[in-house]
């Protein structure tokens, strides 16, 4: 145990190797974990290969969760932070260009992105105006998404988890939240090595709430403006993409 004196924000300790080899050091803190190793009496150490590069992106309610990502996942990938708050699919075509900007930029293994819903009339590439929401502008967001995820997933060498959004408390947000995930859904069919983390079924089963049952006891989830998720709820959603990768590895 390594205590830390008040207003001390800086701590070490010092220890005698009894033997030559490799040593592992691991610092656990708050539920972080940093691991090392240390090489004593010239033995041998082969540097660990680099992580492979997820990157977490999308819009503002990819905000906090990056940071539970990088936290959860910080001895399998190095996580990189790319978010435009105030974007959205329907919001012109900048995703679509941006998408494969990340990917050139990044060449990540795996990208998590989480995209808010917007109710935006959107331009079809023949130059028709879809208003929202009915099906003919459900398609063009369904057509929209799947060309971010076959870009995110880079000709098979990379994967794409796609956030479903938890139905949001006002009546017209939860409305397109509705339209907008099942177009998510329908535009990941067939589509090998993109997944959708369905967050929406864990926060709202049945509509939209505030509070729900987690571990053994009551935890507020969502924040007063009843669309983003709290600091539990985003731990909650990384716990959610962990699970995800971890059933369908890349």
């Amino acid at each position: 145990m390594l205590a830390f004196p008040r207003a001390v924000d800086v701590a070490g300790r010092h220890f005698r190797a009894s033997k030559r080899g490799l040593w592992r050091v691991e610092l656990r803190l708050s539920g972080h974990r940093v691991r090392a190793a240390v090489a004593v009496g010239g033995a041998h150490y082969r540097p660990r290969a680099p992580l492979p590069t997820l990157l977490a992106t999308g819009d503002s309610t990819m905000q906090g969760l990056d940071s539970a990502l990088a936290d959860r996942l910080a001895d399998r990938a190095n996580v990189r932070s790319d978010l435009h708050a105030g974007t959205g699919v329907s919001r012109g075509v900048e995703w679509l260009t941006r998408a494969a900007a990340q990917t050139k930029k990044y060449r990540p293994r795996t990208t998590v992105i989480s995209v808010g819903d917007w109710a935006q009339a959107m331009q079809t590439p023949d130059g028709a105006t879809r208003e929202c929401c009915d099906a003919l502008w459900a398609e063009e967001y369904r057509r929209r998404v799947r060309v971010m995820m076959k870009t995110y997933i880079r000709g098979g060498k990379a994967r794409v988890l796609w956030m479903a959004i938890p139905i949001a408390r006002h009546p017209e947000l939860a409305a397109v939240s509705r339209v907008v995930n099942a177009a998510v859904l329908r535009a990941a069919e067939g589509l090998s090595g993109a997944r959708i983390v369905r967050i929406d079924s864990i926060f709202t089963p049945n509509g939209y709430r505030e509070y729900m049952p987690y571990r053994g006891r009551t935890v507020r989830v969502r924040q007063s403006d009843g669309a983003h998720l709290t600091a539990v709820g985003l731990a909650i959603a990384a716990e959610a993409v962990d699970k995800a990768m971890r059933q369908a590895p890349h």
